[in-house]
Parts: C-alpha cells; sequence; structure tokens
C-alpha cells in the first residue's frame, strides 16, 4: 500500500513538474486557422495564420524535396532545398493528413485523420479551402532556437516541440506567387542558372572599338536568337546567371593567357567600376560610374548594379557586377540585352 501511495505521489508530482514547466513558457503569440492553401512545388502543403501571414511547419518540408536538421550543440535547425531527393508528401499525406472539423453548435475545433481525405496529392485539384479561417490551432512560445534557410537566418515560430515558419521565407530558393482572388500561394522552385554571352571566338587585329554589345531574344524552340556588336574583339569571357548564394550577377573574366592583344579599347577598365574586392578592400562609395557605362536590359527593363567586386585567384583577376533586382526564372527571360560603352 505504502509503494501504491508514493508511485501515486511520484506520479502526481510528475504531472504537475511537466505543467509547471510548460507554464513558464512565455506565450509570444497564437497559430490560427486559414481559408488559405499553400503549395510546395504543386503540391499543397497543411498551412496557418500566423499575424496575418501564412506559416508552415519547418519538419512537413521533410516531404517536399527539403532537409530539415537540428542541431541542439548549435540550438539551430537548418532547411535547405535538396533538389535529389525523392519527394514523398504525396503518398503520406494523401493517406492520413490534418483534417479540422468545425462543430457549428459546440464551437469545437478538432483534428482527425481522414484516409479518403484530398486535401494533398500530387495528381488532385484542390479549387477551395473549406477550413474555418481564424480558429486557435495552438500558442507560440518564446525560444531561442535559431532557423535558418540557406544559411540565413529567418523568422520562426515555436508551438511546443514544432518549428512553424512563413512561407515567404522559402523565395531564396525560388518564387512565392500569391493568388488572392483563389485564396491560393505558391512555392515554386527555381534552380540556378547561367548564360555564357561571349563564344571562344576572338579576332586580334589592329583596331580600335568604343562599345559592345550582345542581344539575346526568345525564339519559338525556347532558345534565344542572338545579335551582338564587336563581341568577337574581345578577350574576356562573359557571362549571366542567377546563383542563389549571390542573386543575379553578371561576371566578366579577362584572358590573361593570350598573345599581346592588338585590339584598343576606347571605354572605361573594368578595374574603374570596382567598389570593393573580395578581401574587402574598398574602392569606390558606390556603383553610379557602372551603370553609366554597362547597362543590362532583361525584358526591356533596366537593371541597377549595386556593386562592383574583383577577385584574384589563380594568376587572374575576375570581375562580378552584382544587381539589386532578383531574376530568378530562366523560363521568364524573353528579352536580355548587355551594352558595354
Amino acid at each position: 500500500m505504502k509503494k501504491l501511495v508514493s508511485c501515486i505521489i511520484l506520479l502526481f508530482c510528475f504531472i504537475l513538474g511537466e505543467n509547471i514547466v510548460y507554464a513558464n513558457e512565455k506565450v509570444i503569440g497564437k497559430v490560427l486557422t486559414t481559408d488559405i492553401i499553400a503549395y510546395i512545388d504543386g503540391l499543397a502543403i497543411p498551412c496557418y495564420d500566423i499575424s496575418g501571414k501564412v506559416g508552415i511547419i519547418a519538419e512537413d518540408l521533410k516531404n517536399y524535396g527539403f532537409d530539415v536538421i537540428y542541431s541542439g550543440k548549435d540550438n539551430r535547425l537548418d532547411i535547405t532545398y535538396n533538389c535529389t531527393k525523392q519527394i514523398i508528401a504525396n503518398e503520406i499525406f494523401h493517406k492520413e493528413s490534418p483534417y479540422f472539423h468545425y462543430d457549428e453548435k459546440s464551437h469545437i475545433l478538432t483534428y482527425i485523420s481522414k484516409p479518403e481525405n484530398n486535401f494533398i496529392g500530387k495528381n488532385l485539384s484542390i479549387e477551395q479551402n473549406t477550413n474555418p479561417a481564424g480558429l486557435f490551432v495552438s500558442n507560440i512560445y518564446q525560444t531561442d532556437i535559431s532557423t535558418r534557410i540557406n544559411d540565413k537566418e529567418v523568422p520562426s515560430y515555436n508551438i511546443g516541440g514544432k518549428t512553424i515558419i512563413l512561407i515567404d521565407s522559402l523565395d531564396v530558393y525560388g518564387n512565392i506567387i500569391w493568388c488572392s482572388d483563389k485564396r491560393k500561394i505558391y512555392f515554386k522552385y527555381i534552380p540556378d542558372w547561367m548564360i555564357n554571352l561571349v563564344n571562344d571566338g576572338y579576332i586580334n587585329e589592329d583596331i580600335t572599338i568604343s562599345d559592345f554589345s550582345i542581344e539575346l531574344n526568345r525564339n519559338q524552340y525556347g532558345g534565344f536568337d542572338i545579335s551582338s556588336k564587336n563581341i568577337e574583339y574581345l578577350q574576356e569571357e562573359i557571362n549571366i546567371g542567377y546563383f542563389k548564394t549571390s542573386g543575379l550577377v553578371l561576371g566578366i573574366y579577362p584572358n590573361d593567357f593570350e598573345a599581346p592583344c592588338k585590339v584598343k579599347y576606347q571605354f572605361p577598365s573594368y578595374a574603374d567600376m570596382i567598389t570593393n574586392s573580395s578581401d574587402g578592400f574598398y574602392y569606390r562609395k558606390n556603383a553610379d560610374f557602372a551603370n553609366e557605362h554597362i547597362k543590362v536590359f532583361i525584358n526591356g527593363k533596366k537593371l541597377n548594379i549595386c556593386s562592383v567586386v574583383k577577385s584574384i585567384g589563380n594568376n587572374h583577376t575576375d570581375y562580378h557586377f552584382y544587381f539589386d533586382e532578383k531574376v530568378k526564372d530562366f523560363d521568364e527571360i524573353q528579352t536580355l540585352k548587355l551594352e558595354y560603352k
């Protein structure tokens, strides 16, 4: 009997202790239901209302092509897109997915697993979210865990064992598209891309040039028709691309191994445009001089150069021109033009 009483007391203390720890956690907000439908690369994912923004559970992204890894040592949650990872969201959530049921009479919100529920499915289309909006789901608790996407810290919310992030935070990996009339929000993964603007052909003759340009126009086959001026007299390799680590960048790589150049150039050198170097040395205050002489247009819109960085290595010097705009999706580029004078 004494042993039974002791066990009951210990159990009571254990439960009470859990309640005390839970109660001491600071509540800083609430998670609510939403009538919005969120998609990750065409697959719907459960989403929630976080102060008027769309939130998703970070751990759910494991089934949508992301790696989600927690490090207790660093108190850090890392989320990275893994383009080789098998996407299993369709298999898991089609069989058993979170489903909200709201009782109009009792005003009680419950969660059930509904095998025939088609809330998520690769081959299923969801036209309307019938879940009620604005109902309480969970408290948000204060946390010191750092959540990072592509090694960049993003807002995150602790709901007691799981982490919610804003779907907007995934924009480093692609495009976030909001359709207000349909109450839908989409994340579309965009791979890095690069266009090489100068081929290997080079004419080394006694000539003076004061400008060069190259223009690409999308053709009916999905490729580009190319026209250019004075490109054949450049020793440099030139490319432009979008990279998740750096954004949109124009790269110019002078060839230091050619024979002495007979071509004379009457436009400013790349070195005159540098704002800073890769080793941190400071040059110009801004990129105004670069914008004056280099003009890049995508789909007819002129892009603004925000910085010009010089990097040195392997006996050559490279120049990288970074832009303010995020032109991520290669398929959306219809025209591209580079002018240098």
